[in-house]
């Protein structure tokens, strides 16, 4: 057998062993994106859930009515 084919079967498979590695470190952390969209003022909403540890970034957007916060 080449020693470059050996060589490269090897570090192919300890890059790819690493990198699913690093994926399932990111997957599993249970990070978790919620869009939610309504038509009422959802500041007493976005109040509560901050006062439970609940991180959420608002921009007001112009629509077609009113600005709405996104």
């Amino acid at each position: 057998m080449d020693f470059w084919n050996l060589f490269a079967y090897l570090t192919g498979y300890g890059i790819g062993t690493l990198l699913g590695m690093e994926i399932e470190r990111m997957i599993s952390l249970g990070h978790v994106i919620v869009r939610l969209i309504t038509p009422e003022d959802p500041q007493p909403m976005i109040s509560e859930l901050s006062t439970l540890g609940f991180g959420m970034p608002g921009l007001r957007v112009p629509a077609v009515s009113h600005p709405q916060l996104v």
